[in-house]
């Protein structure tokens, strides 16, 4: 195990990723209180984004000698090497030091222990029967290496390492606009609609075809009703602004928000950008908005307005916090789950939270299940329209997977594809009209 592992392919999620080093990245994670969390030039390098509890340091040159310079300063706690997926350099993972192990049913007791202390490995959860979680120690090898290792033995079914990574958001970027009538996704007549956005833009009627909507008028007319205040709908997205009107209604419409990267209830909208400023992301208040947004003094909605919303902030995706995401969901009691975010590269979620999100939608709503709502992805926009597969999230055997359909109900050219949809459904692309959420 001393040889260096530059590159390799990884079982993973009941595929395969693979993994090479990154050339410019490595992350490191400070001791506590000995780092601020302002920009710092470093010798060499920059330091970037933070991920989970790890920064980003960045150089062109002579990256493995700038992670040996790091880890040898004193307030440095870990210092790894970051992977790119398919030598994606934009976007690389930082393996967290977690990884999960599902050994063979057969296995000696004895065997499994043996095989975790030659790797100096800890024991940090038992998920199941021959099924663990476990994290590296400083006697430890990397956490690929692990990996690389414990997929060798023939006592081992499954061994993954853990990542960390920012999620790509899925869905429209809407404009503004105060009008109901502007609301075509409810129900479009095929006529012109006036549509207040940053032009003050009349649409025509080449802009829209009749019944390329989601036929929620035509619910609500069944119904009677604008849904019902029962209904919990638990939406994961990157962040929320709780006081917007659509989401603040009467003051009772958000229930129990969740931060389930920090374990607390902040899920405001905000992100820290390399340069060390600070963003706001509209997209989780966008998706909630057009699920469950409330009626505004302008007439502006959601599909169900009646409902209440969990908000759950998804601000990184690593293991621990997907499944704290969808726990938060499933003990909160949420009817109906929706996430419109994922990997910026393609690749399988994780046999640990493959089984975690199955687990959700098999015991929610008190064993009846839980509908789970996933967008398939639009970061085709970003690859010069190159048709790209659906994966991880929208991959899943047991969640609905949703592509993305424009004004003119025509295919929108960003959304990915795959025999994994469920529907597609109207959003904005192409020659057709985004979806008015308000002034996001």
């Amino acid at each position: 195990m001393a040889n260096k592992v530059n590159k390799t392919t990884l079982e993973y999620g009941g595929g395969s990723i693979n993994l090479s080093k990154s050339k410019t990245k490595v992350a490191v994670q400070y001791l506590p209180g000995s780092r601020s969390l302002k920009k710092r030039k470093i010798s060499g390098g920059e330091l970037g984004e933070q991920i989970d509890n790890f920064e980003v340091v960045q150089s062109d040159t002579g990256i493995d000698k700038k992670l040996d310079d790091l880890r040898l300063q004193p307030d440095v706690a870990v210092g790894t090497h970051m992977w790119a997926v398919d030598e994606d350099e934009e976007n690389p993972l930082i393996p967290t030091g977690n990884l999960y192990i599902e050994f063979m049913a057969d296995a000696d007791p004895e065997a499994q222990h043996a095989l975790l202390e030659s790797l100096a490995l800890s024991i940090k959860e038992v998920v199941d029967t021959a099924a663990y979680r476990v994290c590296t120690t400083p006697q430890s090898p990397n956490p690929i290496k692990c990996a690389v290792e414990l997929q060798k033995s023939k006592i081992v079914r499954t061994a993954e390492p853990e990542f960390a990574a920012m999620p790509s958001e899925r869905a429209f970027t809407p404009p503004g606009g105060p009008y109901s009538s502007s609301l075509w996704h409810l129900e479009n007549s095929g006529q012109q609609i006036p549509i207040i956005d940053i032009q003050n833009a009349m649409f025509g009627s080449t802009h829209f075809k009749a019944g390329a909507d989601a036929k929620v008028r035509a619910a609500w007319k069944q119904l009677q009703s604008l849904g019902s205040s029962y209904l919990k709908i638990a939406v994961i997205d990157t962040g929320f602004a709780t006081e917007h009107p659509l989401l603040s209604g009467d003051g009772n419409k958000l229930r129990s928000p969740f931060n389930a990267v920090d374990r607390n209830a902040d899920v405001s909208p905000f992100v820290r950008k390399s340069d060390g400023s600070w963003a706001v992301l509209s997209h989780g208040t966008s998706c909630a908005s057009v699920a469950a947004g409330a009626v505004d003094a302008h007439g502006i909605s959601g599909a169900a307005p009646n409902s209440k919303i969990i908000p759950i902030k998804l601000g990184v995706l690593t293991d621990d916090a997907i499944k704290s995401a969808f726990e938060h969901a499933l003990l909160n009691g949420a009817d109906v789950i929706s996430c419109s975010l994922g990997y910026p590269k393609p690749m399988p979620l994780s046999t640990y939270v493959t089984n975690y999100i199955a687990k959700v939608a098999r015991e929610g709503r008190s064993g009846k299940g839980t509908p789970i709502f996933i967008a398939a992805g639009n970061a085709n926009i970003n690859t010069n329209y190159q048709p790209r597969p659906i994966s991880d999230f929208g991959a899943h055997p047991n969640v609905f997977c949703i592509t993305a359909s424009n004004s003119l109900d025509k295919f929108s050219s960003y959304s990915f594809y795959g025999s994994q949809a469920f529907l597609c459904a109207p959003t904005d692309g192409d020659a057709g009209v985004g979806i008015t959420t308000g002034n996001i």
